[in-house]
């Protein structure tokens, strides 16, 4: 098996075509998916089996499209990417964490989801992208620039506030370009 290769085996398929059941291989772990591609199960659940290399790669396996998981299913896996050299990326945290958008710096370990569904910043560029928190009880406004590859992140203020639009307008000044992102 390739790097971020994942296959599935014992495959139970509904009606529909759906995987209702199989068992999933990342090289390392047997992953019993009794839900379905949906909720993979953590590394360290009880039903899962170190792989013995020999019915995941049977001709009953086939490959699965890593594109269909979720990120936090990705992650469960143990998929992984790279943050390109010179870039930030803006995108989902699978963390659950209470900021659900997460600036990473070039060269960071990521999931290939968050890769294709993320928002990249060159050198110069900035974005904005807002949330509510635990600790404010109005939604905040962030702003993310990508200085040599590294994510200078800042918590601006409330959204609604003119304060935060001034505080915004002065961080864009020198600002190869802008991009809203939306949480």
């Amino acid at each position: 098996m390739g790097d971020n290769e994942i296959r599935m085996f014992k495959v139970d398929r509904g009606r529909n075509g759906d995987v209702t059941c199989a068992i999933l291989c990342n090289g390392e772990t047997h992953f019993l998916c009794r839900r379905g591609l949906e909720d993979v199960p953590h590394k360290f659940a009880e039903d899962n089996t170190n792989c013995d290399s020999a019915r995941c790669q049977g001709p009953d396996s086939e490959a699965v499209d890593i594109s269909v998981l979720s990120i936090r299913d990705q992650r469960k896996l143990g998929l992984t990417a790279i943050v390109p050299p010179g870039l930030v990326l803006l995108a989902e945290n699978p963390d659950g964490s209470w900021n659900p958008t997460a600036a990473y710096s070039s060269g960071e370990e990521i999931v290939p989801k968050q890769l294709e569904s993320g928002t990249t910043l060159r050198n110069g560029e900035g974005a904005t992208y807002s949330h509510y928190t635990d600790r404010y009880v109005r939604e905040q406004v962030f702003y993310v620039r990508n200085v040599c590859g590294r994510a200078n992140e800042r918590r601006v203020g409330p959204t609604e506030s003119w304060r935060t639009q001034k505080k915004l307008q002065k961080l864009r000044e020198g600002e190869r370009g802008s991009v809203a992102v939306a949480a």
